[in-house]
């Protein structure tokens, strides 16, 4: 693996077009429709334990002990879909903190959409976006805050905890390419390259592992740039995958490592996991299936009331 370096426009802002038509959840599950477009993964294999670079290793020196169980919220995650997102949401429930992962409380929708609205306006990214402690997952599949928006994040909310969360790459882009878990897709890798999320073309054609590995690698080197010169701000990289990481949790907010563990998992791909441990993916049914059976039932209940 190389390091890959974007040019200046591809980190310039794009305008945010979630929302805008249809749904937010619909474009990040991938339930609004084939577009027709199938991944080959034969490349998956071929690039196991190439991805030694730091920008793949979680750094454990971020947070120095004189902070652990001192550090307060906001809580805000910058790392991708499938990384963790949904572990960090129940971990910090766990502990009695409100958190919010894509949409932001109060009814307010996504939060990707407050956060840019917000930033149009010249305000914060998270004024008026709920007030939560913790946001787990800020995009919304494509509109990507942690991207478009990482400067107005760190410099609007200087003292905010911030995540990178992190995975084995060949991991990562298995799960992103059966999510959500049904045969025939859409997967969100595809709605990814569809939007076009910046980034992800620029460093390669958003099709192969190698691909999305150059993208998140670019990200995290993006994201720990900008921090470091943020001397208020504090940023935890979390390895997800790591057996010690409900210590680590344990240690710097003083939540019992129980709470730890990997929420939303495809069991249909990830069979060996242990039930008691995660939250089953829950497989998003056709409106069309639910109205059918919905019908049948109403027609059941109105052949016995004239019997």
């Amino acid at each position: 693996h190389n390091d890959t370096t974007l040019s200046p426009m591809a980190s310039a802002h794009r305008p945010s077009t979630a929302g805008e038509t249809g749904d937010d959840d619909d474009e990040l599950y991938g339930t609004s429709g084939d577009d027709g477009d199938e991944m080959e993964l034969s490349q998956e294999t071929g690039s196991k334990g190439l991805f030694t670079d730091s920008c793949f290793k979680a750094r454990h020196d971020t947070v120095h002990t004189s902070k652990y169980k001192t550090l307060q919220p906001p809580f805000i995650n910058l790392g991708f879909p499938k990384m963790g997102t949904s572990s960090l949401h129940a971990f910090f429930k766990c502990g009695n903190l409100t958190s919010v992962h894509l949409n932001c409380m109060h009814g307010i929708g996504s939060c990707a959409n407050c956060f840019s609205k917000n930033v149009a306006k010249g305000r914060p990214p998270l004024t008026h976006c709920g007030r939560a402690d913790v946001y787990a997952q800020i995009d919304n599949g494509r509109s990507f805050p942690q991207i478009d928006l990482l400067e107005e994040l760190v410099r609007g909310h200087p003292n905010a905890t911030f995540f990178l969360t992190m995975r084995s790459m060949d991991k990562w882009f298995h799960s992103i390419s059966h999510w959500p878990p049904r045969p025939n897709g859409p997967h969100m890798h595809t709605r990814f390259r569809k939007f076009n999320i910046t980034g992800l073309l620029e460093v390669g054609r958003g099709r192969n592992v190698t691909d999305f590995a150059n993208w998140y690698c670019w990200h995290v080197n993006r994201v720990r740039d900008v921090i470091s010169k943020s001397p208020l701000s504090t940023l935890v990289e979390v390895d997800i995958e790591d057996p010690t990481t409900n210590v680590r949790m344990e240690d710097i907010f003083n939540i019992p490592r129980s709470c730890w563990g990997q929420a939303n998992v495809n069991t249909l791909i990830h069979k060996d996991l242990n039930m008691s441990e995660i939250t089953a993916a829950k497989i998003l049914a056709p409106s069309k299936k639910k109205s059918k059976n919905k019908r049948r039932k109403s027609d059941d209940n109105n052949g016995r009331r004239f019997k």
